[in-house]
């Protein structure tokens, strides 16, 4: 049995990913996958193979958290989650690019991570979105900051899940991109190695995130534009 790819969270919800490769390749076969709720019985399981899942979070009965479809790449060396989610009565878009590190998974014989998470232990922001040890919260700036001189401004915060805080920042046109990020500090062995920025009007995070010292996954994901307007 294949290792999971890090915990996934946005909001009151969580993605369990379980991915298969053919043989000793970087090429994935198919994804075992649960959304994870605060309800068990709401949880939906699929397995991400040739065709696109499309996505609705809860199922049924209540508005619509995050509605979106997910698939693999033509190279089956990435798994695709795109679409769009709420808060309230904000609605944003999002594209999360997830690269498994097969050499890691395919030794790993079990996962440590809990299937069912608790919510996020700090308040909910525009972008609550959290994986593995790190959350990141993008949000626009002060209504009077947000817009200077026509560009968009936005604040990036990146949190441990315990609380600690490693980044707290204005992006800006001047200030469009934090390199060299890397949450893994003192005796921290699970986080996240990479960049936060803005690009074609969107906030951006891209880099790799490690559980326990070993490289688990690389993503990279656009949260939507709507934000910054």
């Amino acid at each position: 049995m294949n290792g999971y790819v890090s915990l996934i969270k946005f909001c009151n919800f969580a993605l369990k990913m379980r991915p298969s490769f053919i043989g000793n390749t970087e090429k994935i076969e198919k994804v075992e996958v649960v959304i994870c709720t605060e309800e068990p019985d709401k949880d939906i399981s699929f397995t991400l193979s040739d065709k696109i899942q499309n996505i609705a979070v809860p199922k049924e009965g209540e508005p619509k958290t995050v509605t979106g479809k997910m698939y693999l790449d033509l190279s089956r060396e990435k798994i695709i989650f795109e679409g769009l989610y709420r808060i309230g009565e904000d609605r944003n878009t999002f594209w999360l690019e997830i690269d498994p590190d097969s050499s890691c998974l395919i030794k790993q014989t079990e996962s440590s991570i809990d299937p069912f998470p608790s919510t996020m232990p700090f308040g909910c922001e525009d972008y609550p979105l959290s994986i593995g040890a790190v959350a990141f919260n993008i949000s626009s700036a002060a209504p009077d900051a947000a817009i200077r001189n026509g560009k968009p401004q936005a604040v990036a915060r990146l949190k441990g899940l315990t609380g600690e805080m490693y980044l707290h920042t204005i992006l800006s046109e001047n200030n469009r991109e934090i390199r060299g990020i890397n949450t893994c500090v003192g005796g921290e062995k699970s986080g996240f190695v990479g960049n936060v920025g803005l690009f074609r009007n969107k906030a951006f995070i891209d880099g790799e995130v490690l559980e326990e010292g070993v490289s688990n996954c690389y993503i990279y994901t656009e949260l939507g534009e709507s934000f910054l307007d």
